[in-house]
């Protein structure tokens, strides 16, 4: 975005002024040589506009840049993410349904991103669901992978609190019966595992997107 340099060259507008209001040529009565004062030269008024006069000051704003993402998909922390929470099903058929959309589950792999995803919701009143995401430890018990296959961080600061909050012990504590991860609307939506056969809303993400 370019910057407007407004600089009013107050010379030339002094020198305009005395150009149109020239000194008298009328004799002066008294006989000693008339003082000058700056008044001789410029009408009050002239001397107020001409000396009070400065140039506007410019705020230059710069927004970050925009992902161009399809529709119905946004930019939220420089992903292309879908989110749905009327549409729901096992994580399976969320899978599928992100599949028919030239997508994939959600891979929520930085702080940044997740971040935005919870401020996301949160502004929009949609917070209240428990959402699916791409991951999941079905190949082998307590190895969890995204759908691109890179390890899921375990710990803070994704994962929920487990049980008692006195006690700081966090998800995933599911065991074998718990193998699919979702967004936990009871906790803030911080990850869980949760039974791969419950039907939960989804998060989808534009397929270009996905690291």
């Amino acid at each position: 975005m370019s910057v407007c340099k407004c600089v009013f060259p107050v010379l030339a507008v002094v020198a305009a002024i005395v150009e149109t209001y020239p000194t008298s040529t009328r004799t002066p009565t008294s006989t000693r040589s008339p003082s000058i004062s700056s008044t001789t030269w410029f009408p009050p008024a002239t001397i107020n506009a001409a000396t009070t006069t400065t140039a506007p000051s410019t705020i230059t704003t710069i927004a970050p840049p925009q992902k161009d993402c399809a529709v119905p998909f946004k930019d939220i922390g420089g992903r292309c993410l879908f989110i749905n929470p009327f549409t729901k099903g096992n994580w399976m058929e969320m899978r599928y349904f992100c599949h028919e959309l030239l997508s994939e589950l959600a891979v929520i792999n930085e702080g940044n991103v997740f971040t935005e995803l919870l401020n996301f919701t949160r502004f929009e009143g949609i917070d209240q669901h428990d959402y699916w995401i791409g991951a999941n430890d079905t190949e082998t018990e307590g190895d969890w992978r995204w759908v691109n296959h890179k390890k899921v961080v375990l710990g803070s600061p994704y994962w929920a609190l487990y049980g008692n909050f006195d006690v700081y012990v966090l998800e995933p504590q599911g065991g074998y019966t718990e193998n699919c991860l979702y967004l936990d609307s009871s906790r803030f939506l911080y990850f869980d595992d949760g039974d791969c056969s419950q039907e939960k809303a989804v998060i989808c993400e534009y397929r270009n997107s996905i690291e």
